[in-house]
């Protein structure tokens, strides 16, 4: 079987992680596997853009660094942009260059509630990504494209693009469980969205 020629996208990516590594000081990609708890070799498979590491091992992969997904994904991103290790990372409001910490806002309500965006935005995302590969596994970085699309359209407009949720992505092939996980996560957004209000009042 043919060696499969990485993308441009995943070489960025594990030139980006790499450089990420030695910026957090992380001098070796065997104490990075290790505080990973995966095998040296898989790790070093995507410092050499030969794989790309699912949506899980990406987001394990962001909380050991500190650092957002942009960080990794994105071209403009500074390696100086770090999460707070309370709360899950986001992606940027607007551009992959203007991020800010989530921590700055000052509100837990307000943390939980990006926190909580960016869960429906990636459990929404791995949806999306199958539907528009025809029901196959979508590429991690192509999830973590839409997943970041629909979070920035979730901080910008929370319930219009609640409201979309069933034009845009068809739910109709999610199993039950996930179905109930995205109810559950949109009675959460909208229960965090009334206590940020009432507590701004």
């Amino acid at each position: 079987m043919p060696k499969e020629i990485p993308t441009v996208a995943t070489k960025r990516f594990a030139q980006r992680l790499r450089a990420t590594r030695l910026a957090k000081g992380v001098k070796t990609a065997r104490e990075l596997a290790r505080n990973l708890d995966i095998n040296e070799n898989r790790y070093t498979r995507y410092e050499r853009a030969e794989v790309e590491p699912d949506l899980a091992t990406l987001v394990r992969i962001c909380e050991v660094l500190k650092v957002t997904p942009n960080n990794l994904l994105c071209e403009t991103a500074g390696l100086g942009e770090s999460f707070s290790e309370d709360i899950q990372m986001g992606f940027s409001e607007a551009s992959c260059s203007t991020y800010q910490p989530l921590l700055s806002r000052g509100r837990l309500n307000e943390n939980r509630l990006d926190a909580t965006y960016y869960t429906l935005a990636t459990k929404l995302g791995l949806l999306a990504g199958k539907q528009k590969a025809d029901g196959l596994d979508p590429a991690p970085v192509n999830t973590m494209k839409i997943s970041g699309e629909i979070y920035s359209q979730m901080r910008a407009a929370p319930f219009a693009t609640i409201a979309s949720i069933g034009r845009e992505i068809d739910l109709s092939h999610a199993s039950l469980e996930q179905q109930q996980e995205i109810a559950a996560l949109v009675r959460e957004i909208a229960d965090l969205l009334r206590s940020t209000t009432d507590n701004k009042l």
